[in-house]
């Protein structure tokens, strides 16, 4: 089974602040979560770089995707596609996590895309995310 894709627009699990920063600029808000190790960077664009989890802070752990974000994924999903176009990207794993409005897969090195959908099956967001520290 080949490896998920480890970079969401732009923004790759591993990098730390200083690369976000430099690919995607200031983000438009910053938020601690209380009580957790993580550090969440939103930006305008509809894209979100969460520094925790594996390492606490320092290296983006997570990449969401959320409207108004416009682009697509390196394998060509956007968002309001529909789930064929979803299985017939993540069709090859086998599902973690499956239910009406959710579709989670990992690969071998425990990197994960979770896929949200919306009432009438679209993508709504996608979610990028490492269980373990990147090689």
């Amino acid at each position: 089974m080949p490896a998920l894709a480890r970079t969401l627009a732009g923004v790759r699990l591993g990098m730390t602040k200083q690369e976000v920063q430099g690919a995607l600029g200031t983000p438009s808000k910053l938020t601690e979560e209380p009580g957790t190790r993580f550090l969440e960077w939103d930006y305008a664009n509809g894209v979100a770089a969460i520094f925790g989890g594996a390492a606490p802070g320092t290296i983006v752990s997570t990449v969401r995707i959320e409207a108004p974000y416009t682009g697509r994924t390196a394998e060509g999903l956007g968002l309001a596609d529909g789930r064929l176009g979803v299985d017939r990207v993540y069709g090859i794993y086998r599902p973690i996590a499956q239910a009406p409005d959710v579709l989670r897969v990992v690969d071998g090195d425990g990197i994960s895309v979770l896929v949200g959908f919306d009432a009438q099956d679209r993508i709504e967001g996608i979610w990028l995310y490492m269980d373990r520290p990147p090689r």
